[in-house]
């Protein structure tokens, strides 16, 4: 749409939506919306029917679907919907993530698909899989709007936790305070693309590649596929 989308965090406010009304963000107007339920670590994405963002908050609604044309538009009240993510697990933060289309070649159909990794040391999962959503949202008619059961897709095993969900897992060079492995966590973005056979998605999160006591943060990487717009996600 040659815009721009910011979004910023206010702890314990809610986070804004910024959208640009034209393509220069120093010289162009700014349409700002607030959803003021968002808790923690948004993360922002852009689908062809609206913007999408999810939340850390260990209840209510996770992902937030966005009215895009009427944003776009400048309209000052758009359709802002809440979903849930029925029957996902995590060991104390939430950060799943929509895909994001970073061109211009939207599907001509389906909902936004949401993702997320499911460790088997988090409590009710029984093995390490990934966890797919598909949001279908009516921004004229809320009601008909509905989010999917989840698709489960088992991975190869991966050890997801570091020190119990806590924030201090890596050590320094040289010493100092541990850092954060930023665990439980699809990193920014989860990226969709279409081809000609196929559409693609590819996303990556951090697991520990030290099966013993150590801690040594890798990247694990996935690519999923499908056949067509709409059609079911598996593991490339």
């Amino acid at each position: 749409a040659d815009r721009w989308v910011v979004s910023q965090l206010f702890v314990g406010a809610g986070a804004d939506i910024a959208v640009s009304d034209g393509p220069d963000p120093i010289t162009s107007n700014w349409n700002v919306y607030r959803i003021s339920q968002i808790n923690d670590y948004q993360k922002l994405s852009v689908w062809w029917d609206g913007y999408y963002m999810t939340d850390n908050t260990g209840g209510g609604n996770k992902i937030w679907a966005m009215d895009r044309a009427a944003m776009l538009a400048g309209d000052p009240s758009p359709s802002i919907q809440g979903f849930n993510l029925p029957g996902i697990v995590t060991d104390g933060f939430f950060s799943p993530q929509a895909l994001n289309i970073s061109n211009g070649d939207f599907p001509t159909s389906g909902g936004a698909t949401i993702v997320y990794e499911q460790d088997d040391a988090y409590d009710g999962v029984s093995e390490d899989h990934l966890k797919v959503w598909t949001v279908d949202v009516d921004f004229d008619t809320p009601a008909n709007s509905s989010i999917s059961s989840p698709l489960e897709l088992p991975t190869t095993p991966f050890i997801g936790v570091f020190d119990g969900g806590s924030f201090s897992n890596l050590s320094q060079p040289g010493g100092g305070s541990d850092i954060d492995a930023l665990q439980a966590t699809i990193m920014n973005q989860a990226q969709f693309r279409r081809f000609g056979t196929h559409n693609s998605a590819v996303f990556n999160f951090v697991v520990d590649t030290d099966a013993g006591a150590g801690e040594l943060a890798g990247v694990r990487w996935v690519e999923l596929r499908q056949d067509g717009d709409g059609m079911p996600w598996s593991i490339f």
